[in-house]
């Protein structure tokens, strides 16, 4: 098991570091932006555009190879940000601000997918109940590392760009271990031996046997085998399979909640926090917060929860909690409540969702994991975003609700997540037993 575990936690450590050292930074952007509904959209177009190119470019490289193409593409984004941000007059530019944000809000969708995608495509369904939590976990204390050196150096003036260049090495060691990671459990499956050809005994004849069967059809398609290059095949089966609708409309009853929190965010901190350098300091603590809870549940109550109450009930505790903590925020419109429900929701999505919906993904086919989960991570997702932003400032602005309004416009979302998720959780242990 350790094997498994700690170097595919070690490349998760690096990748979740490297994003929390840039999420504070993207944040700030957008509480200074007013118009963050219109970055949401960049963001969503932009995701779009990408997928039919990132189809094109898993079709054409064996799955050992995606995990340094497609993270070093990010690390060389990340550095040409710090060549033009270097160049006279860029240092306040508005419109590169923007496009820092816009990118940094594709990272965790393609990163943390392609991490997840490998992993999947290594792990079985009840290894993965095992071992993801664990996995996890490290990967938390990454994000705490990245959380801890943007809270203690925000109040000292220090540059964006420093966070920046402290990502870029984090994001090409993680892509170097888990493409290690990758080819030994390509190599462990082609290690196992196929399965022996039972021998039939004729009905006819007591105590005769017949010759032995025709020997059992094991033949797969290559443990490496590419995957389809048509952009078309991930969405066909997002509609096609009911179980994969499923988890895209969960995604997006998450995404509104996540939504409408993140605005609930902006006008909060923009009232009572004016500072930047403290705006940050406050964010990287609340993802320090949210990385804490986070490993403590991760260490003892994903993988217990999951045995003893079963997926279902596991996969349904977020979508009640997010109920009941917009339920308190209608009543108690406080900034403490705020950021108390904040720091436990993502807490709880992190200790218990995520590993939830990726074991999810253990039992579909690897079409699904490299080219479905993708649509769900980044095209679904962001355009969720997009919805849920438009939805967010249409609603504001024609009914002039604040923080209780909004809250209850949200409720009733969440209250149908509760069963989506149940659903999920049995259709996963139904194929997982099948």
């Amino acid at each position: 098991m350790r094997r498994e575990v700690f170097p595919a936690g070690g490349a998760l450590f690096c990748l979740m570091a490297s994003y929390m050292l840039l999420r504070p930074v993207r944040d700030d952007i957008g509480i200074e932006s007013d118009q963050l509904e219109l970055l949401w959209t960049w963001g969503g177009g932009i995701s779009l555009a990408m997928m039919p190119l990132y189809a094109r470019l898993i079709s054409r490289l064996p799955k050992r190879l995606l995990p340094m193409r497609v993270l070093g593409t990010v690390a060389a984004a990340l550095a040409a940000f710090l060549v033009v941000g270097q160049m006279p007059g860029m240092e306040q530019d508005v419109f590169l601000d923007s496009c820092f944000y816009v990118a940094s809000s594709l990272y965790p969708m393609f990163v943390v997918s392609v991490f997840w995608s490998c992993i999947s495509e290594i792990t079985s369904s009840v290894r993965s109940k095992r071992i993801y939590g664990t996995v996890m976990a490290i990967g938390t204390v990454g994000g705490m590392f990245g959380s801890g050196i943007v809270s203690l150096t925000a109040d000292r003036e220090i540059h964006p760009d420093l966070y920046i260049m402290l990502a870029i090495p984090l994001v090409l060691t993680g892509a170097g271990i888990l493409r290690r990671v990758m080819l030994d459990g390509l190599a462990r499956r082609q290690a196992v031996p196929p399965p022996i050809a039972p021998i039939e005994v004729n009905a006819g004849l007591p105590g005769e046997i017949d010759a032995p069967n025709k020997p059992l059809d094991t033949t797969e398609a290559p443990v490496d085998e590419r995957i389809s290059h048509r952009f078309s095949s991930g969405l066909s089966r997002l509609v096609q399979d009911p179980y994969l609708s499923g988890i895209a409309v969960f995604l997006l009853l998450f995404v509104l909640g996540s939504g409408f929190l993140y605005f609930l965010q902006r006008d909060f901190l923009r009232q009572w926090v004016t500072d930047r350098g403290e705006r940050r300091q406050l964010l990287a603590n609340m993802d320090l917060a949210v990385q804490a809870l986070t490993l403590a549940g991760q260490a003892g109550l994903a993988a217990p929860l999951i045995r003893w109450l079963g997926l279902p009930i596991v996969l349904g505790i977020l979508p009640l909690f997010t109920t009941l903590g917009f339920t308190t925020l209608a009543v108690f419109p406080a900034l403490g409540v705020f950021v108390v429900f904040y720091v436990a929701r993502r807490a709880a999505n992190f200790a218990l969702a995520k590993p939830c919906r990726e074991t999810l993904f253990t039992v579909v086919p690897p079409n699904d994991r490299f080219l479905t989960k993708p649509v769900l991570d980044v095209a679904v997702y962001r355009c969720g975003d997009v919805g849920v932003a438009w939805l967010y400032a249409g609603i504001a602005k024609a009914s002039g609700f604040g923080v209780r309004g909004m809250s209850l416009v949200a409720i009733p979302f969440c209250l149908a997540w509760i069963p989506l998720a149940m659903w999920l959780g049995r259709k996963q242990e139904q194929r997982s037993a099948a």
